[in-house]
């Protein structure tokens, strides 16, 4: 079904293709003979562009006004029809409804009140939240997705309360806690390793044994996939102060947990 604005632009552009064919047959004649063949009529058909140069000196044509003329007669139309439409498209589904039995309104009602309980089922998503929620993409399915929803749902909540410095999350399914990525952190795990010293006796170095944070902030910090810190720096205490701006966090005194930040989740 075309609108009124589509009828009128097809409409001239058929008296337009009529009267540039009429007009190229008729004006070769004229100025060239009858043996000279007019131009083709699909050169004479082809969209014309509307993206013309103007110089300022150029006089103005007569009669340009309809050209306004028609743009508001096109709006009016159009504000018009849409109101047409859309009370014919409310007629159309009141005759639909009327049309179905007991049976299908209630199958028709159970569906629309499952489809809300779907959509409600998971939290709004918070003007600037820094990522898309997986539910929101179109590979999303809650049966293979379950732990990437339970920590969307974790900073989402986090995001509400306030906190809106991380980047990313993560989720460690083995202790029930969600841990923000932020730009200026990054969580460590310390462990040791006992070595022999230069008089024999047994010295014991702590070294880091995973560290966690927004590839951003670590990349940078490393060369290849070597320690964040050698073991002099760790033994003299330099290694608190070589990356200013950084923090080191114990990962395992750090995160929520999500009993506590989500209840039964």
């Amino acid at each position: 079904m075309f609108t009124i604005r589509q009828k009128l632009f097809l409409g001239g552009a058929v008296l337009l293709s009529v009267l540039l064919v009429a007009g190229s047959y008729f004006g070769s004649r004229w100025l060239f003979g009858p043996d000279v063949e007019p131009t083709p009529e699909h050169l004479l058909t082809a969209e014309r562009s509307y993206a013309t140069s103007v110089s300022p000196d150029t006089p103005s044509v007569s009669g340009t006004d309809w050209v306004s003329e028609l743009e508001q007669s096109l709006s009016d139309a159009d504000d018009s029809e849409t109101e047409t439409d859309s009370a014919k498209i409310d007629e159309d589904l009141e005759a639909q409804l009327a049309a179905l039995s007991d049976e299908e309104l209630t199958a028709l009602a159970e569906a629309l009140e499952q489809e809300e309980a779907e959509s409600s089922k998971y939290p709004e998503v918070p003007d600037g939240f820094p990522m898309t929620p997986v539910w929101l993409e179109d590979y999303f399915h809650e049966r293979d997705f379950s732990a990437h929803v339970t920590l969307y749902r974790a900073l989402i909540e986090l995001w509400n309360r306030g906190n809106h410095d991380f980047v990313n999350g993560t989720l460690d399914e083995d202790t029930g806690r969600v841990y923000p990525i932020y730009p200026d952190v990054i969580y460590v795990k310390w462990d040791s390793y006992t070595r022999e010293g230069p008089d024999g006796e047994s010295i014991e170095v702590p070294y880091i044994s995973a560290r966690l944070g927004a590839s951003s902030t670590v990349d940078p910090l490393l060369n290849s996939d070597e320690d964040l810190f050698t073991e002099e720096e760790i033994l003299s205490g330099a290694y608190k102060t070589k990356f200013p701006g950084i923090k080191l966090v114990e990962y395992d005194n750090a995160g929520y947990d999500l009993t506590t930040l989500l209840g039964d989740y």
